[in-house]
């Protein structure tokens, strides 16, 4: 068996990014769906239930602030589904 070569994992991760780049880009239903769908449950959700923050217990903390980092992971999770796309 030989040797295999061992590449840094910035130049790997560079080209998994570019791989993926290109495959949104020929083909952007990949990522639009997720996108739509995250976005409308961040409308849903602010405004249904930013009224939270004004109860005592939560000191008028910022409800977008916790439920915006949730709708950017829902996206991302939602997206990994596809992301056999690009090996190949």
């Amino acid at each position: 068996m030989g040797e295999q070569k061992k590449g840094s994992f910035l130049v790997d991760t560079l080209v998994f990014t570019k791989r993926s780049i290109i495959t949104i880009i020929r083909n952007p239903l990949i990522f639009i769906p997720n996108l739509i769908i995250s976005l409308f449950f961040l409308f849903v959700y602010e405004g249904g239930l930013s009224g939270i923050s004004e109860l005592p217990a939560f000191e008028g903390a910022n409800y977008l602030a916790f439920i915006l980092p949730v709708s950017i992971v829902s996206a991302a999770i939602g997206g990994s589904r596809w992301s056999w796309a690009s090996v190949g």
